[in-house]
């Protein structure tokens, strides 16, 4: 399994387990291996279903590969294939969603950044900025005479109220 022949491992394990029982090790590798062979029975013809069945495999065993590519790298290009199915459709909220868990990834692929970024826009379109109000900020300055007018010192007072009730 670990030499990228899925099948031959798991056929191997299945032997084994009929000699003896598998350890934990040797039975979640031929789970993985199993998954893995399903997600890819599903590459290009029902995305959502190679997602899952890679989504189970992925995050443990990333570097689990049958001859041409890897499971993180199957499970990332099944993310944007579900993306452009999406898109296409019209849904693209769920394509921004799969778009950018693919680019969460990694990989170095700057078209898949430009359409993401397209979708993005679309799902989530910028707002107009709103024309600033102007706010009438009174003077805090006293009179000459250095004594507070009755209005100031009804506000103040109003304030005292507020923010400092006098203890009971």
């Amino acid at each position: 399994i670990y030499n990228s022949r899925l099948e031959a491992g798991i056929a191997d394990l299945l032997v084994a387990e009929r000699m003896a029982p598998l350890d934990k090790e040797a039975y979640n590798l031929r789970q993985a291996a199993q998954y893995y062979l399903i997600g890819a029975s599903f590459w290009q013809i029902d995305w959502s279903q190679a997602i899952y069945y890679l989504g189970q495999v992925y995050p443990a065993l990333a570097n689990l590969r049958d001859g041409s590519m890897t499971a993180a790298e199957r499970y990332r290009r099944s993310l944007i294939g579900l993306a452009d199915q999406q898109a296409a459709q019209g849904d693209y909220c769920g394509a921004e969603q799969n778009y950018r868990a693919a680019l969460q990834m990694g990989g170095n692929d700057p078209a898949l950044g430009a359409t993401a970024t397209a979708v993005y826009l679309i799902c989530y379109p910028p707002t107009a900025t709103p024309e600033p109000t102007q706010i009438f900020i009174p003077p805090t300055s006293v009179p000459d005479t250095q004594q507070p007018t009755p209005d100031v010192m009804q506000t103040q007072a109003a304030y005292q109220a507020l923010c400092c009730p006098a203890p009971a």
